[in-house]
């Protein structure tokens, strides 16, 4: 292991990443040389829900692995808040289910200020001789306050680019981020050989409550909606309003089944809730009609899991509404057709 350097130099040089990916892989070319680090996973979160990682060097199984453990793990937060310098042992609550992710032995973290809602934790892996001696030699580096630098750098960065994709009315993402995340999804859906679903939905007669009450009620019932939903839907899932009255969720690694429940699921929570729909308290019960498609059952490409997706959602409003349907071929002939 070498000298320290000079941590001016690599922190400028660290500066000119403009996402994740990138800083991942200069932080691990330069902590690989300079603090013995062999493996390198960074993970970000907003608002208690994992977002985006980056590893480095490439490696397929720890992606997997981290993947898997931050959509099903009920301590994945646990995992990115705690143990500021705690060593990930086979104690840990996750350790059954890491993989090849035990192999990272340390983390550090670092938050920015709350008017920013995104933190990050970096977990560091060395080699089986180095793991003893390793933690205090990355604890007790001035690498590490020009790693937080950076780190809370991006994460402005990132909170700039999210605000162009919430929807100021529902408060949720916006068909531009669904368009972003989906062509990522599919890319790796397709790389790890996993399902993807995408439900889409609206509700039912909304044109008529708009008329009836005004747009006001109508952005009320949107915002509720909302609200609703994200009771429902899993962390990893992504929830994003299209436009109107019609919303979007995508759902990895979830096969047809998968999608099947959480349809109905998702129809019997929002028929059983009251809509309010004035200053006086009147409350109203809605319905909603669902249509999705999974990759790669019904579509293989991201245009097409949408258009599968939008077909199956007119069916369900052309079959009386109030009901969900999953992608059938027979599904938009007549709209291919015309």
């Amino acid at each position: 292991m070498s000298g320290q350097p000079d941590v001016m130099t690599l922190v400028s040089r660290w500066m000119d990443a403009g996402t994740l990916p990138e800083l991942c892989t200069l932080l691990h070319r330069d902590l690989c040389e300079h603090s013995g680090v062999s493996q390198l996973l960074i993970v970000s979160h907003s608002n208690d829900v994992a977002q985006m990682w980056a590893v480095a060097p490439v490696d397929d199984e720890l992606v997997r692995a981290v993947d898997r453990i931050l959509g099903t793990s009920p301590n994945r937060m646990d995992l990115l808040t705690t143990g500021r310098g705690r060593v990930l042992t086979a104690e840990h609550p996750d350790a059954a289910g890491l993989g090849p992710f035990a192999a990272l032995g340390f983390t550090q973290s670092a938050t920015i200020s709350t008017d920013t809602p995104i933190s990050f934790a970096i977990y560091c892996g060395t080699t089986e001789t180095e793991k003893q001696s390793y933690p205090d030699c990355f604890t007790e580096s001035s690498l590490w306050p020009g790693i937080q630098m950076v780190l809370r750098n991006l994460a402005r960065l990132e909170h700039l680019r999210a605000l162009s994709h919430i929807d100021s009315v529902s408060g949720i993402h916006n068909r531009s981020y669904l368009n972003m995340r989906l062509v990522e999804e599919v890319a790796r859906a397709r790389r790890f050989h996993r399902p993807l679903s995408l439900a889409i939905f609206d509700i039912d007669h909304f044109k008529s409550l708009n008329d009836t009450y005004g747009h006001q009620t109508g952005d009320a019932i949107l915002r509720q909606m909302a609200e609703y939903v994200r009771w429902t839907i899993r962390s990893i899932d992504v929830f994003c309003r299209l436009g109107g009255d019609e919303f979007a969720v995508l759902m990895p690694d979830a096969d047809t089944s998968d999608c099947s429940h959480f349809a109905e699921r998702l129809i019997s929570v929002l028929t059983a809730q009251r809509f309010t729909l004035d200053e006086s308290g009147q409350q109203a019960q809605l319905s909603i009609s669902i249509g999705a498609a999974v990759y790669p059952v019904h579509a293989t490409e991201h245009e097409r899991l949408i258009w599968c997706a939008d077909m199956s959602l007119l069916e369900a409003k052309h079959r009386g509404r109030g009901q969900f349907l999953l992608y059938e071929r027979s599904f938009g002939r007549q709209a291919t057709s015309s």
